[in-house]
């Protein structure tokens, strides 16, 4: 009989690398079904805690595991670009191996409090982002023709976007 659930296990990219690692190890020897890592930025240092690149550290964590499914949780499109997002879930599931990687994508609301995105309601939401993000890194991930603007145009974008709603 199948299992009704599945098990997994969240742990934050500000913790040590060799800690994450043996916690990796550890649930995939205990039978977990995922390790999620989900990224800390810089602003965690008011709590002494230094930031990570979790898609850095999911790769080691891919590598030194055997069967345990790895994913982000999660990647914002606000932090990288999602042609960047694709290129490293591609490295990721080549590290991995089929079927062991979980590309989790989000807005991440700590980020967008702490930037200030958001505060204006309707007028900055997410929705849009996401949604440009996920074909963005669908194409990419396919092989597709990619017409969109570049990290430089996009960024400068947003910068006057955010110079209207101020």
């Amino acid at each position: 009989m199948a299992v009704p659930f599945r098990i997994g296990v969240l742990q934050l990219s500000m913790e040590p690398l060799e800690e994450t690692l043996r916690m990796a190890q550890a649930c995939d020897a205990a039978g977990f079904d995922t390790f999620w890592l989900a990224e800390a930025y810089p602003w965690w240092r008011k709590h002494s805690m230094e930031a990570r690149s979790s898609t850095a550290i999911t790769a080691i964590v891919a590598r030194e595991t055997r069967r345990i499914a790895i994913g982000w949780g999660i990647i914002s499109p606000y932090t990288r670009h999602p042609v960047q997002i694709a290129m490293e879930a591609r490295v990721l599931q080549d590290v991995a191996g089929e079927g062991r990687f979980l590309l989790g994508l989000g807005a991440s609301k700590i980020f967008m409090k702490e930037i200030g995105e958001g505060e204006k309601g309707k007028d900055v939401g997410p929705a849009g982002v996401m949604r440009e993000s996920i074909d963005i890194i669908r194409a990419a991930l396919s092989g597709m023709e990619l017409d969109r603007l570049s990290p430089l145009e996009a960024l400068q974008k947003l910068y006057e976007l955010r110079e209207r709603l101020t």
